[in-house]
């Protein structure tokens, strides 16, 4: 007997069609084949039947459709050749006894199975042909004679939704061999037809891109985020903004038919194809353990009193509280790992790292704080928040977003401080303070020996400790926009670009200079900041630059101010009287009284208060951050310079790749649209600002003087930090501010530098963020390089992994693609190609995210394959070692038996094979003092302040402070 229910529905024997007689028998039949071997129970068939408008007779038309359809099977079940089928009556309904195999809807449930399964295993052909023959089963909509007839029961587009997964899997293997010409066409249709389903889209686009369609595949992306901004208020997800990212930059993986970065999009969790993953000790779907530095931000709200005292009305409030900070975490990349009753713990830098976590952390808490007052006013509930930053034991799913789980001294921290928080307050760490204050202002907390309060986001600076050095160009162009927009009058749209570090706050900045100068004399032109959380103190500061509103005014003062200033902009007097009753509490700051809409009244008034201003002067707005800006910024800048506004406005906007990726459109429907870029800043002006450093923290009393044979002291200490900051402003003012904490701390105790992260701030979140979008084996072949030496071989990563070797090569590869690695030399004994780091601390941070026990696992690894070495291919790896070791003598002043306190052994020339232990034994000596990165970087480090020390006291004679340094 066989049930086909994936189309009209039919039973058929080895007979034929088995006649199955009128409508409501067949809707019966159907509805329980939907169950099989469950007991359906008679209200709910009589509902799939009638719904809510049952006749009076329906249960005696149920009993007489199941009386027909038994006579039905019973006739069939004459052929005793087929499993038998029965339909019982079983309380409180009915049960259809049937082999789910004799129903094509659990075949078709089967083989999709078993097809992900092997896919699961890369077996992407057998996976294919498997999904090609479950599709083949379907012959239209299931059940599409009943939903005809009007039956419009869920499991119909439960089904049809199994089948689109289907589809999907089919079409990520087809990708994966290569045959994305041949989906291209019903891709198209089923994208039309399903324009919601993202992983479709992503598969549609890559299809494209691969067929040479790339402005296709990028405009198909485009429109479906305009229909989910528009339709829903949401953003597309992670991985087709991934997708979408590669395929700007053109990435050359995506053009491979292998599955890896270009199929992330294309796989579910359930059916991801993981290629090239190691056996040991990490594989894909396997928790990993890994040390992080993570910003934890805890928050914990208490409702009203009078939703407190049933749990069920608690649940309700709370869960209305969950709905607001829930997407304020993913607004700032944040991860909800527990919310227990009214607590939340929310973590950024794990499972991904981004280079600003802790200000992440705080600009959400700030959010998260001005969005519940502004949905349930100033005092509905009690908040609390603790964000501490710090080093954690992360383990989390590489393959996935999964929220991870952290130990360590930093969740402690926010436990410990919480209780101590007053309502409506933020309290930090110093570490996120220190990692945030260029962004956040602070005060001091009630303890104010651990805590900092966060006050609001940190208005730009009026002054800078140095001046700004290069990008002139940028500047330039700059420049020329604000002259063209003060002459014209019209909309005008720069977006400032770049990597982390590179300058554009500082750009920005200079934007009110460069508009001031231009406008001296005449009616100044307001410049408001548009920060990342618009709460009161940043509504009223704009006010104030809007109005003219000093800080020395009386409140008279700024009141007749305000009343003036919207007289002169309001269309109406009913509009500017309901203006000034809404702007007004914002100029003192006072409790608003009333409904709990009034600061939504406010927001209201302070927008329309900007539109208004456009129409009849000019203004300029900066947009910090895009990626992270209110939509309402997004969508006012998007409304008013849009080419058919008659704003006079300046937008300048802190664009990052991300801001890109969220509002493309941006680019592309503004009259006056300009791009500018800050590359990295060349040596010459490194070495400038490196000076201006140096003099601005009191380290050297005058510049470099080039005329002396050593450059007045320290000529060698810039050039080897131009060369260590890659052209990164940034950089720069992190090691000189790392060198200075070394010169000013005690010889005799600890210091920064006997902490784990020896390197710039900056320098290595950056890395930390680089490593975090590697594709999952790639990132753990690099790990496997970090411990295999700062000289890498192929097979001593194969080792320290327990990869198979032809395995290793490919990462390799992409690893010096993605610019961590260079290939340095082929090894004469084996022919086999050398790499080593491109940027050395890149090694250190990769090894010290490893957990303990697993660097130990892996260099247990290595040292027994050199341990393995034939003896031509030992001499070689000493000899590259000895050229490390000479590397390092030089940089940190010291040999490396000061280093790691131990006396290496002397490999002078060849060995005899007497000796071959003892060379083995060296080596691996070698191995393990080389593999501990911070040992040499802390003696650099100290050898430095060392110097510093000495031209600070007016001494000459270096020898002594390094001597001094050692004892």
């Amino acid at each position: 007997m066989l049930f086909q229910i994936l189309g009209p529905l039919r039973m058929a024997d080895d007979r034929g069609e088995v006649v199955l007689g009128g409508l409501n028998r067949r809707a019966v039949l159907g509805y329980l084949l939907l169950y099989p071997n469950q007991v359906v129970s008679t209200s709910r068939l009589l509902t799939a039947l009638w719904g809510n408008g049952r006749p009076a007779s329906a249960r005696k038309i149920l009993h007489n459709s199941v009386s027909g359809l038994r006579k039905a099977l019973s006739a069939a079940a004459e052929d005793r050749s087929q499993p038998a089928v029965s339909l019982v009556t079983r309380e409180p309904g009915y049960q259809l006894t049937v082999d789910e195999q004799q129903i094509d809807l659990w075949q078709f449930k089967s083989l999709v199975q078993r097809a992900r399964t092997v896919q699961a295993d890369n077996c992407v052909d057998e996976a294919s042909t498997l999904l090609r023959e479950a599709l083949a089963l379907w012959r239209g909509p299931a059940l599409a004679d009943l939903a005809e007839a009007g039956f419009q029961w869920p499991e119909l587009a439960a089904a049809e939704n199994t089948r689109l997964d289907a589809l999907e899997d089919f079409f990520a293997a087809e990708l994966a061999r290569g045959r994305h010409e041949s989906v291209l066409t019903e891709l198209q249709e089923l994208t039309s037809a399903e324009p919601m389903r993202e992983r479709l889209l992503g598969q549609f686009m890559l299809a494209l891109h691969r067929c040479g369609r790339q402005a296709e595949a990028l405009s198909m992306y485009e429109k479906a985020e305009a229909t989910l901004e528009q339709t829903f208020g949401i953003e597309p997800g992670r991985e087709l903004k991934e997708l979408y990212r590669s395929i700007r930059a053109n990435d050359p993986l995506l053009l491979t038919g292998r599955p890896g970065v270009a199929e992330a999009v294309a796989q579910t969790t359930s059916s991801a194809a993981v290629a090239e993953a190691p056996v040991e000790p990490e594989s894909p779907g396997q928790i990993v353990a890994e040390r992080r530095r993570v910003s934890v931000l805890q928050v914990r709200v208490d409702p009203s009193t009078d939703c407190c005292v049933d749990p069920e009305h608690l649940d309700d409030a709370l869960a209305n509280v969950d709905d607001l900070i829930r997407p304020q975490a993913e607004r700032f990349g944040g991860v909800v790992t527990v919310r227990l009753g009214s607590h939340w713990l929310i973590v950024f830098g794990a499972p991904r790292s981004h280079h600003d976590d802790a200000r992440r952390a705080v600009l959400c808490a700030l959010a998260i704080r001005s969005t519940i007052k502004e949905v349930f006013g100033e005092t509905a509930d009690r908040l609390r928040m603790v964000v501490a930053t710090g080093l954690v034991l992360a383990r989390f799913r590489p393959e996935n977003d999964s929220p991870p789980s952290i130990t360590g001294a930093t969740v402690d921290a926010c436990h410990s401080l919480l209780p101590f928080v007053h309502n409506n307050e933020i309290w930090v760490t110093d570490e996120t303070r220190a990692a945030s204050e260029n962004t956040v202002a602070y005060e001091r907390a009630q303890i104010s020996s651990v805590a900092w309060a966060a006050v609001g986001v940190r208005p730009p600076p009026q002054s800078w400790p140095v001046p700004m050095i290069g990008h002139q160009r940028a500047r330039d162009t700059l420049l020329s926009v604000v002259d063209r927009f003060l002459r014209q009058r019209t909309p005008e749209v720069v977006s400032v670009h770049g990597d982390p570090g590179m300058g554009k706050s500082r750009l920005i900045a200079e934007v009110e200079w460069l508009v001031a100068s231009r406008t001296a004399g005449h009616q100044p032109v307001p410049v408001v900041h548009l920060p990342v959380v618009l709460d009161d103190a940043a509504l009223a500061d704009a006010l104030c630059k809007c109005c003219e509103i000093t800080g020395d005014d009386l409140p008279e003062t700024a009141n007749r101010k305000l009343h003036e200033f919207v007289k002169r902009t309001a269309l109406t007097a009913v509009e500017a009287v309901w203006m000034i009753s809404a702007l007004q509490p914002l100029l003192h700051r006072t409790s608003p009284s009333g409904p709990v809409t009034r600061r939504a009244d406010r927001m209201a008034a302070w927008w329309r208060m900007l539109e208004r201003i456009a129409t009849v002067r000019c203004i300029v707005l900066v947009v910090d951050d895009v990626e992270f800006a209110d939509h309402r910024v997004l969508d006012f800048v998007g409304r008013i310079t849009r080419s058919s506004s008659e704003a006079s406005v300046l937008v300048v906007a802190d664009a990052r790749p991300a801001a890109v990726v969220r509002r493309p459109q941006w680019a592309e429907t503004q009259r006056h649209a300009t791009p500018v870029t800050l590359l990295p800043l060349p040596d010459s002006d490194m070495e400038v600002l490196l000076d201006h450093l140096f003099d601005a923290h009191g380290l050297i009393p005058k510049r470099i003087d080039p005329t002396q044979p050593d450059g007045g002291g320290l000529a060698w200490l810039s050039r080897a930090l131009v060369v260590a900051c890659h052209g990164n402003p940034a950089f720069a003012h992190d090691y000189v501010a790392l060198i200075q904490q070394a010169v000013n701390s005690d010889p005799n105790g600890a210091t920064p530098m006997e902490a784990d992260g020896v390197l710039p701030p900056v320098m290595e979140r950056m890395t930390a963020e680089r490593v975090d979008r590697l594709p999952i084996a790639t990132r753990s072949v690099l790990q496997d390089a970090a411990v295999a030496g700062p000289v890498v071989w192929g097979d001593a990563v194969a080792a320290a992994g327990r990869w198979a070797k032809d395995e290793v090569k490919p990462h390799l590869n992409e690893l010096v693609r993605h610019g961590f690695l260079v290939r340095s030399a082929v090894d004469a004994c084996s022919g086999d190609t050398r790499y080593e780091f491109r940027f050395p601390p890149d090694r250190h941070v990769v090894y010290s995210q490893l957990s303990l026990a697993l660097r130990a696992a892996k260099r247990t690894n290595v040292i027994a394959w050199i341990d393995a070495l034939p003896d031509c291919r030992m001499a070689e790896l000493l000899a590259d070692y000895r050229k490390e070791e000479e590397r390092i003598t030089a940089m940190a002043g010291c040999s490396m038996g000061d280093l790691v306190g131990r006396e290496e052994p002397a490999t002078n020339g060849d060995v005899p094979r007497d000796a071959r232990r003892g060379q083995a034994d060296a080596a691996v000596r070698y191995y393990v003092a080389l593999t501990e990165m911070p040992a040499w970087f802390r003696a650099r480090l100290r050898w430095v302040a060392g110097e510093l020390k000495v031209l600070r006291s007016g001494r000459n004679t270096v020898s002594a402070a390094v001597q001094n340094m050692r004892d």
